[in-house]
């Protein structure tokens, strides 16, 4: 960190944000029906920014610095943020760029989900962002490598400040995605991308595979079954957490 800089920052979110609408259904609908839906809800939302939200809400003082723009859906996830505390000053390079946009088809019958994503105005970050005297501030930085160029050297940029790196990364490019991860203190994945790395579908012995000792934690999330983890301290013995 630099000297004189003050860690108020907890936790600081660098990916992309989304705004989802909740639609909920009896059961997930066959082919040309027209049929009553059960409630509808807009949220801002996306990995990024529910992981700080999450954070906010256990106290932790926590900042957004992923692009929005100047819009309708850019406004949905400020005014959201704004609702749990959560700090932001992201970059406007682009006035029509925004959040992912997301419709959410939640079944009732059986609690599954069916996700329509839209991404047209989600851009590109791009290397230097955010900037190192943000990140400087931060006891913490949650990236989600969406922005991959960008969060490689933010990363770097962190661990050169002493600030302890946090990646949850889901769909993203495997070969781009391994230059990051010796950069990351806290690795979270989800099953299916941890077998998509490893080429291991047993979650524990995925962990085997990617949690040396110099990583603090890495965790492997395996949906309504939970987890299992493994700390730097004991990376051979990966543990299981139930799900909530």
């Amino acid at each position: 960190m630099t000297q004189g800089t003050a860690r108020d920052i907890d936790l600081l979110g660098f990916g992309v944000a989304a705004v989802d609408e909740l639609i909920e259904l009896d059961e997930h609908p066959p082919r040309d029906v027209k049929i009553d839906l059960r409630s509808h809800e807009t949220q801002a939302g996306g990995i990024c920014v529910n992981a700080l939200a999450a954070a906010a809400r256990l106290g932790l003082r926590c900042h957004f610095a992923g692009p929005l723009g100047r819009n309708t859906l850019s406004d949905v996830v400020r005014r959201g943020m704004s609702g749990f505390g959560i700090t932001f000053e992201p970059p406007h390079r682009c006035d029509d760029a925004g959040p992912s946009h997301a419709f959410i088809l939640v079944d009732r019958a059986t609690g599954s989900r069916t996700i329509l994503m839209n991404k047209a105005r989600v851009i590109d970050l791009r290397p230097g962002e955010p900037d190192a005297s943000l990140i400087a501030r931060a006891r913490a930085m949650y990236v989600d490598a969406w922005h991959l160029d960008a969060g490689l050297d933010a990363v770097r940029t962190a661990r050169a400040r002493g600030v302890i790196t946090v990646a949850d990364f889901e769909e993203h490019d495997p070969e781009r995605v391994r230059l990051l991860l010796p950069s990351i203190d806290h690795l979270i994945l989800p099953v299916q991308y941890a077998t998509r790395l490893t080429g291991e579908t047993d979650p524990v012995a995925a962990i085997a595979r990617l949690s040396p000792a110099t990583r603090a934690c890495t965790a492997v999330t395996i949906g309504a079954d939970g987890a299992w983890f493994a700390t730097g301290a004991d990376p051979d013995v990966p543990r299981r957490q139930a799900a909530f």
